[in-house]
């Protein structure tokens, strides 16, 4: 049984909206059970962009009953059956918060009408509702109005499942996309349905343990499910595919300590099928400098004379200089640095060097890391835990879990931390995950 759905919302606080109305069609698939619908008051004002293209206004839903009052009557009309919206990813989290805020919990398979239309009717420009309901001949009255557009839905719905044959796009979509015939032998679906959405890392292991493959993600279920079929198909040795015995998962709170996971077991265990990085150790770098003047440049050093400075990894000394070359013309800082060395004024001399360095210590941080000295405190694997990076004088130092309540500094940070060299890759995933990221602390020093 379908229990289909769409709600009505204030729309003016986003991640947090109420509902001002739902409705609620139940059907077999071919016929509809049962109905309801109801105004609700969300005990907020309704955005007046939301109130002039629904129609429902703060006046209509002022007297209205508050969604607490129907949590029971929607609970049991959802609950046993599958949860069908079009974009259910807006109309499902807003349903189950409000009903777990009651005290009702759903557990239920979502379908999206949309990822199920785009299967049966490839090749629409849109998939809005509208548009496929102008698009294969279903009346769609009372627009952006609950009733009107879930009996939309479920008109659509049933359009959908009477051309889907033996219902394998409907199995393949309650199967989160994984398709039966490119599973292991010794490995069901469940396998890969009961696999964490949470962020973090997956293996497929040999019987013996040797690792077959390895994958650091966002969402350990999607990425194991689009990955063992993309397997399938890509490895020609159909017996290594059988091979797989054991799917593991490794939560990590992030996908940054998800990826420096992989990169480290990735160098310790070398997977018989992906990328390994032959040489994880750069032996050079680009560091900034002072000349005798007192002017700062870009200069490619070893590794070990690179310890305690602030630089950019490279494995290739020619693919550093090419870098300051490239760093240097679109930053503007050939002639720059030309007219502070020919500068004779000492009073100007001095201030354009110090505008010149300090252009060019810029243009070094924003190709590493935001500060050279910082430990970042970010999500850990659970709410008693965080997880932590330490980069020093500019480089990687390591990473490591620690309590919610433990106190963290400069000064007890090595103690801490479980060491690790910085890679090339290392630096990049981390400067690109702050970049956008926003992390539960950051102490800088």
């Amino acid at each position: 049984m379908f229990a289909v759905i769409d709600v009505e919302t204030t729309g003016n606080q986003y991640g947090n909206d109420k509902i001002t109305e739902i409705a609620i069609i139940v059907t077999d698939g071919e016929k509809i059970i049962s109905e309801f619908q109801t105004l609700i008051n969300p005990n907020r004002s309704i955005d007046p962009f939301v109130e002039k293209l629904t129609g429902i206004t703060n006046a209509m839903v002022q007297n209205e009953k508050p969604f607490e009052a129907y949590a029971e009557k929607i609970f049991s009309m959802i609950q046993g059956n599958l949860f069908v919206a079009h974009n259910v990813s807006f109309d499902f989290p807003l349903v189950d918060r409000q009903l777990a805020a009651a005290g009702f919990h759903l557990n239920v398979s979502q379908i999206d009408t949309i990822a199920y239309a785009r299967r049966i009717v490839p090749g629409l420009l849109s998939y809005s509702l509208g548009n496929l309901c102008d698009a294969i001949g279903i009346s769609h009255t009372d627009r952006h109005r609950a009733y009107g557009d879930t009996l939309a839905t479920a008109e659509l719905l049933h359009f959908l499942i009477a051309r889907d044959g033996e219902k394998r796009a409907l199995k393949s979509l309650l199967s989160h996309g994984l398709d039966e015939n490119c599973i292991p032998q010794n490995l069901t679906a469940q396998t890969f349905l009961s696999l964490s959405p949470s962020p973090g890392l997956f293996t497929f292991r040999r019987a013996n343990g040797d690792l077959i493959f390895i994958e650091a993600t966002k969402n350990v279920r999607k990425k194991a499910i689009e990955k063992i079929q993309q397997l399938y198909a890509e490895i020609a040795d159909k017996e290594l595919f059988h091979d797989i015995v054991h799917v593991e998962e490794e939560l990590t709170g992030t996908e940054l300590m998800a990826k420096l996971f992989k990169q480290e077991r990735v160098l310790k265990e070398k997977p018989l099928v992906g990328k390994v990085l032959k040489n994880p150790l750069p032996p050079y770098f680009v560091v900034m400098a002072e000349n005798s003047a007192g002017v700062y440049q870009l200069k490619v050093v070893s590794r070990k004379e690179a310890e305690g400075f602030q630089g950019i990894p490279f494995t290739s000394k020619s693919y550093a200089n090419k870098t300051i070359d490239k760093l240097m013309k679109l930053n503007g800082l050939h002639a720059a640095y030309a007219q502070v060395m020919m500068e004779q004024d000492e009073r100007l001399l001095q201030a354009r060097r110090i505008e010149y360095n300090l252009r060019l210590e810029n243009v070094l941080l924003s190709s590493t890391y935001r500060y050279p000295n910082m430990i970042v405190i970010d999500k850990g694997i659970d709410k008693e835990t965080y997880a932590v990076l330490w980069i020093e004088n500019g480089q990687y130092k390591g990473r490591a879990y620690i309590s919610a309540d433990t106190q963290i500094d400069k000064n007890n940070i090595s103690e801490i931390i479980e060491h690790r060299e910085e890679t090339a890759e290392a630096q990049k995933l981390i400067r690109n995950y702050l970049k956008k990221a926003k992390v539960v602390k950051l102490i800088r020093y």
